[in-house]
């Protein structure tokens, strides 16, 4: 019974496709049947369904606005227009499959979205996104620019006529032919369109989409270059920073050299290192960029490389710290001239902390290139931070004198404003909690290189010593300042002979308190017991305190002799007698000055005489 109902209904469509085009075509003419569609079996319903949607606008003239189709041309897949797969949301049965909308008569099939209609749309969604953008102006993205025919954008800043000799028009079309060339696989072709671009200062970069032509050759990082902070490791540093070189920006490099210093102190020093050569294209890389750096970035670069230098010591041959520490020495001053004429131009940029920073690597570095006007860097590293020394936090005004003492550079009116700006919270109680570069804000470490430039440089200023001095001694303990804060306070404080005698006392009371010295290095030791020595404050428990620590160690190889030199004479200058610290001075082959200023280092037998040698 089924299958004499399928063949009811395919002589029907068959009397439709038989009747003349002029005739079919007739609107007033319509198909009508008995049978229900929904009573033929599965595979009649699809083959009716693929013959009804293949026939001419005639059968179904509300669906159609293309032009008919020939039934074999559709079956046979031979017409390439619409051989397209059709949209989602058209429903239309592909591959056979079961289609619930063809269940009854009154189900409509939409009209098929023609290949112009696609190609269109993804223009007119970017005009709608873009709207208010003047015609011409070039999509920012990597999206298409039908002015232009490809979807290449500009960065950067405007064209370098300097170092670009072409227009924006020629630079357009040969970016679009090197693409045309790339489409046809004339991959040569291609890159020659390339390189004459790169010949004539127009930099193109496939990853980002992009090209500029402003005298930069180098792109923003487009690839995700790993962060430097998380490498546990030098080699690990170096391997990151190297595989992604060419993606990498100035910000990425600063970064990487930021670690370095500390990484490099927990590397080994012996034997060849496996990324050496790595290491030493990276930092050529550095040094052809750097003039181009910006404020942030030449500044952290400026300041790693010098405490590379600084901290980084002699190690076995074919190690990073060999190839560092020599490198540095050879072109240090190459490497900082090229960073002065870099900056200088731009100070009225840099922050305060650039500003202070660059101040402390030139000083660190021990370098003090010269400018065209023949002053020094320093001068305008004054001249720049004295209007603005408000701006300045607590670690910045204590950074820039320390450095300009170290580099041994006078600039008297310098240390005059930045004592002002300390002392600020003395002069106006109002403000006592509203500066951050008063001395309420200053950490121990801060204050002890502050009043060690200022002793060191040789400004006096007693106003400032006595105002830290009372803040010192305000403190409930001396925890918070370790060995090295209260070595170099005292001793700023000796050495610029302000003595403070409630200060020495509880500096004094807090090392007498400590359970041992084990923390203080010898020059700590030395720099403590000269201090008390020279401003004749006699402190005899302290004194034996250190006496006794120094003569518990097993040797004194990590005693220098001007250590054991200074040692000895503030025993003999404070008169406080210990025989086995002398003995023990001597015995480490400690070279004393006599009153002849001859040179001896026999043992000697008794106290008495001992004084006599360290005798001025």
């Amino acid at each position: 019974m089924a299958i004499s109902r399928d063949i009811v209904a395919l002589q029907y469509l068959g009397a439709a496709f038989a009747r003349p085009l002029s005739t079919a075509s007739s609107p007033s003419r319509e198909i009508h049947h008995d049978v229900p569609i929904r009573s033929l079996s599965w595979r009649t319903r699809v083959n009716s369904s693929i013959i009804a949607t293949t026939s001419h606008s005639t059968l179904f003239p509300r669906y159609y606005s293309s032009p008919p189709i020939s039934l074999e041309a559709k079956v046979m897949g031979r017409d390439s227009q619409h051989q397209q797969p059709q949209e989602k949301q058209g429903k239309i049965i592909q591959g056979g499959r079961r289609n619930k909308d063809f269940d009854s008569p009154s189900s409509q099939l939409p009209a098929p979205v023609s290949s112009r209609t696609r190609r269109q749309r993804p223009l007119q969604q970017q005009q709608q996104q873009h709207q208010g953008k003047q015609s011409g102006k070039i999509i920012q993205g990597g999206k298409w620019n039908k002015d232009y025919g490809h979807a290449y954008a500009q960065i950067g800043g405007p064209i370098d006529e300097s170092t670009c000799d072409l227009s924006v028009i020629q630079i357009h079309k040969l970016i679009r032919d090197r693409i045309q060339c790339r489409r046809e696989h004339e991959f040569q072709k291609a890159d020659d369109i390339r390189e004459e671009l790169r010949r004539c200062g127009v930099l193109v970069n496939d990853a980002a989409k992009a090209w500029r032509a402003d005298g930069i050759f180098w792109f923003p990082s487009m690839v995700h270059v790993p962060k430097m902070s998380e490498c546990s490791t030098i080699d690990e540093a170096i391997q990151n920073i190297y595989v992604n070189i060419e993606n990498a920006n100035p910000r990425d490099i600063a970064a990487f050299w930021t670690v370095v210093p500390k990484l490099l102190y927990h590397h080994q020093r012996s034997g060849r290192q496996q990324f050496l050569p790595q290491l030493e294209f990276v930092f050529d890389k550095t040094l052809r960029g750097i003039e181009k750096y910006g404020r942030r970035d030449l500044t952290q670069t400026a300041l790693s490389i010098a405490k590379i230098w600084k901290s980084t010591g002699r190690g076995a041959r074919g190690s990073y710290h060999q190839f560092l520490r020599d490198t540095i020495k050879e072109k240090r001053f190459d490497i900082f001239q090229t960073i002065a004429d870099a900056a200088i131009p731009n100070l009225d940029e840099f922050e305060p902390r650039y500003l202070s920073n660059l101040a402390y690597a030139y000083a660190l570095v021990e370098c003090m290139p010269r400018v065209r006007d023949g002053t020094t860097i320093f001068g305008h590293l004054a001249r720049k931070s004295i209007p603005s020394l408000d701006k300045f936090n607590a670690q910045d005004l204590s950074n820039i004198v320390w450095a300009f003492a170290k580099a041994g550079t006078s600039h008297s009116l310098l240390f005059v404003e930045v004592a002002s700006r300390i002392l600020i919270d003395d002069d106006d109680d109002d403000n006592n909690n509203n500066n951050d570069n008063g001395l309420p804000s200053f950490k121990p470490q801060e204050i002890s290189n502050t009043m060690w430039a200022y002793a060191k440089a040789e400004e006096s200023h007693p106003r400032l010593f006595d105002a830290v001095a009372r803040h010192i001694v305000s403190h409930d303990d001396l925890h918070a300042f370790d060995p090295q804060c209260i070595s170099n306070t005292v001793w700023a404080f000796a050495k610029a002979k302000l003595p403070h005698y409630p200060l020495f006392r509880k500096v004094a009371n807090h090392i007498d308190s400590l359970e041992n010295l084990v923390a203080f290095e010898p020059q700590h030791l030395s720099n403590i017991v000269w201090a008390y020595a020279r401003v004749k404050i006699s402190q005899p428990y302290l004194f034996g305190k250190i006496a006794d620590h120094i003569v518990s160690l097993p040797n004194l190889e990590d005693f220098t002799e001007q250590d054991m030199q200074n040692i000895g004479r503030a025993f003999q200058k404070a008169r406080v007698s210990h025989r086995s610290l002398y003995a023990k001075l001597i015995e480490a082959g400690c070279v004393i000055h006599t009153t002849e200023r001859k040179r001896v280092s026999s043992p000697l037998q008794d106290d008495a005489s001992l004084k006599e040698w360290w005798r001025e």
